[in-house]
C-alpha cells in the first residue's frame, strides 16, 4: 500500500473519530447534562470522588477524550475548577485503560447487541432520555 493510501486511511479514521466523539459528547449533554452537572458539582469537591468520576464516566462511555471534552466545557462554564478537571481526566485515562483491557477479552457478541439495542432506542421512542441514550449506545 503506497503511502498516501495509508494517510489517506488514516485521516478517515481520525475524522470518523472526532465526529463519534461529538455526537456522543452531544448525546450525554441532551439526555444527562443536567444531572451531569449538579453531580459533578458535588463530586469535584472532594480529589479522590473526582478521580473516581473521570474513571466511570470513562468507562461508560468508552472514551477518554469525550470525558475530557464533557470536563473541559464544564470547567469551561465554571461548574468545576481547573485541578478538579484536571483530576477527573487522569480518572478517565485509567477508566479507559479498563475499557481497553476489557475489550482484550472476546467480547464479539457485544458489539451488535450494542449497535441493535442502540438503534432500537433511538428510533422506536419519542421519550428525549431514551432517545440520547440510544444515541450514546
Amino acid at each position: 500500500m503506497s503511502g498516501s493510501v495509508v494517510l489517506l486511511h488514516l485521516a478517515g479514521a481520525v475524522a470518523l473519530m472526532l465526529f463519534a466523539t461529538r455526537m456522543v459528547k452531544t448525546g450525554v449533554e441532551r439526555a444527562y447534562g443536567d444531572v451531569l452537572r449538579h453531580r459533578l458539582r458535588a463530586t469535584m469537591r472532594n480529589p479522590v470522588m473526582a478521580v473516581l468520576a473521570g474513571c466511570g464516566l470513562a468507562v461508560a462511555l468508552q472514551s477518554s477524550t469525550a470525558v475530557t471534552l464533557l470536563v473541559g466545557s464544564f470547567a469551561g462554564a465554571g461548574i468545576v475548577s481547573g485541578a478538579a478537571g484536571q483530576l477527573a481526566v487522569r480518572g478517565a485515562e485509567i477508566g479507559s485503560a479498563l475499557v481497553a483491557k476489557l475489550l482484550t477479552f472476546d467480547l464479539t457478541l457485544l458489539v451488535p447487541l450494542c449497535l441493535i439495542a442502540g438503534t432500537v432506542m433511538f428510533m422506536a421512542t419519542e421519550r428525549r432520555d431514551w432517545r440520547q441514550t440510544g444515541r450514546i449506545l
